[in-house]
Parts: C-alpha cells; sequence; structure tokens
C-alpha cells in the first residue's frame, strides 16, 4: 500500500463520532490503506464516487494485501 484515505465514520452513533480525552475533544476517523491507483481515482473523480467504488468493490479495505479497486 502506498497510503492512507482518511474518512469520517460512516454509520457510527453521534456519541462515537466526537470523544473527550479529559478535557480535550477529538473526531474519530477511519484510515483505509490505499494504493497510488486509488489515490489517482480519488482525485481525478472525487470523494463520492471513490467511496462507492469501495463499498461496491466488495473488498476488505482494511486488508492490506487486498486487491486495488481500480
Amino acid at each position: 500500500m502506498d497510503g492512507f484515505y482518511f474518512s469520517r465514520l460512516a454509520n457510527a452513533p453521534p456519541e462515537f463520532a466526537i470523544v473527550d480525552g479529559g478535557g480535550t475533544k477529538g473526531a474519530m476517523y477511519s484510515a483505509i490503506p490505499i494504493r497510488e491507483s486509488e489515490y489517482q481515482y480519488f482525485y481525478k473523480f472525487g470523494v463520492e464516487r471513490f467511496e462507492k467504488a469501495l463499498a461496491d468493490s466488495g473488498v476488505d479495505i482494511v486488508q492490506m494485501s487486498r486487491p486495488s479497486i481500480v
């Protein structure tokens, strides 16, 4: 894998989206490993189309040895 795609957690309950770390609040994100070709697809077509391609691919997106979606 060549990098990571960071995204807000989809379908997470609202109380999980923001966490309080003892006075300091932070947002929860997922980090998805991506290949250079996937980054180029994201750059060319945008976030909505990229995330749809991820969902439609059926691959386990957190598996480091997964095939590229493009």
